[in-house]
């Protein structure tokens, strides 16, 4: 698997204020704070919304968890390993 330059590295996710004004709180977060899209000023990954949400429906990232019909999350540990995983390659 192609290594994403772009993609932040763990320690640096974990060191980021962003988590502590969570309203799901900090183990949890959107595809809008994973990957580019209109509101996203940081992103964990330089890949756009489209692309992550193809990556999860093919099994590629982390599957998601659906709080209600409008709200989708990902446990950060989960975006982290894979983060750090496609790093390691």
């Amino acid at each position: 698997m192609k290594q994403y330059p772009s993609i932040k590295s763990v320690e640096e996710a974990n060191c980021t204020k962003a988590w502590d004004s969570y309203p799901y709180g900090p183990e949890y977060i959107r595809a809008s704070q994973i990957a580019k899209g209109a509101k996203t000023p940081r992103p964990l990954i330089d890949i756009s919304l489209a692309t992550w949400w193809r990556w999860v429906k093919s099994g590629r990232a982390p599957q998601s968890i659906k709080l209600s019909p409008g709200t989708t999350v990902w446990r950060l540990a989960d975006v982290l390993a894979f983060i750090e995983a496609n790093n390691a390659k």
